[in-house]
């Protein structure tokens, strides 16, 4: 919800009592209720920076004077300021917390909603076993025009997903490093034990950490395969989904309320094999353009 906000004014005295002054002004807001901002305004003698706190339309701000004079650093520091300053605080402060926050009330909303969500669970697998023999049907109707296939599709936290792929990197990495050290000792003998030890325990305190990372992403809780129900809507070669909430549609379902969710589809179309992530109310018509953008992998190449 981050908004920036920048202006510059430049003060000019009448009737030649006073000196010019320019100031410039940053603000961003975080919330509907909190806007953090910055002004810096350089007259001849004095640089002066206030910083500001708008919230819920009740503003406090605190004007501090520097003496710069007329130098070069008074005006660089007026210009970049404002900049450098609100995004220190954006990247180190605020973001982090409005994310935590987030994922708390996120989790709290499933928590609430847990027996909702396996009640809509239930009713998409139903659907999908209903479904399922129509489904084999279009697709032997696509293959014998080199059609719309859909090989794998998911709906949900789409970050959630690539955390857990990450995570399981590691680990893949962490296991193969751990399996090259024991054949290198197996042909060889290492006289430095005790730096061995303190490898391997390194590598085991990680391995734990990662193991507890990776149970926290429990597929079920944050996403669904949705490669049937997309399937069922394709016809003649075509798969069009109208700008709308995708949780409305047979075999699909909400498997985290409050989280951003992204649908991924993986389709093959004329012997190419392509790949396409909407979000979760975009319109979505397939297939596209066949442009490298969405091109996973052409076999004529």
């Amino acid at each position: 919800m981050s908004k920036d906000k920048i202006r510059i004014s430049v003060d000019t005295p009448l009737m030649g009592h006073g000196q010019p002054s320019v100031s410039l002004e940053h603000s961003r807001r975080f919330t509907r209720s909190l806007t953090l901002g910055l002004k810096t305004q350089w007259e001849m003698g004095a640089l002066i920076i206030s910083p500001s706190i708008d919230y819920y339309d009740h503003c406090f701000q605190i004007p501090i004077v520097m003496d710069y004079g007329a130098s070069l650093a008074g005006m660089v520091l007026c210009g970049l300021g404002p900049f450098v300053i609100t995004g220190i605080l954006s990247r180190h402060w605020f973001e982090p917390t409005r994310d935590l926050q987030k994922r708390r009330k996120a989790a709290a909303l499933r928590t609430q909603q847990a027996a909702r969500i396996a009640q809509m669970k239930d009713a998409a697998s139903r659907d999908v076993q209903l479904m399922f023999y129509s489904v084999q049907g279009i697709i032997r109707a696509e293959n014998a025009r080199s059609g719309l296939i859909i090989t794998r599709a998911i709906f949900g936290n789409l970050a959630l997903e690539e955390k857990r792929l990450a995570c399981q990197k590691r680990l893949h990495d962490l296991h193969e490093r751990r399996q090259a050290r024991e054949n290198k000792l197996s042909e060889q003998q290492d006289n430095d034990s005790d730096n061995d030890d303190e490898w391997e325990d390194d590598d085991e305190e990680l391995e734990v950490a990662l193991t507890a990372e990776a149970a926290e992403y429990v597929q079920d809780s944050y996403m669904v395969d949705v490669t049937v129900p997309l399937q069922n809507l394709v016809v003649d070669g075509r798969l069009t989904m109208l700008k709308a909430s995708k949780t409305h549609i047979e075999g699909f379902y909400d498997p985290c309320p409050g989280d951003r969710k992204h649908l991924q589809i993986e389709y093959t179309f004329g012997n190419r094999h392509m790949s396409v992530t909407q979000k979760e109310s975009a319109p979505i018509q397939l297939p596209l353009l066949l442009s490298s953008a969405h091109l996973v992998h052409d076999p004529t190449e």
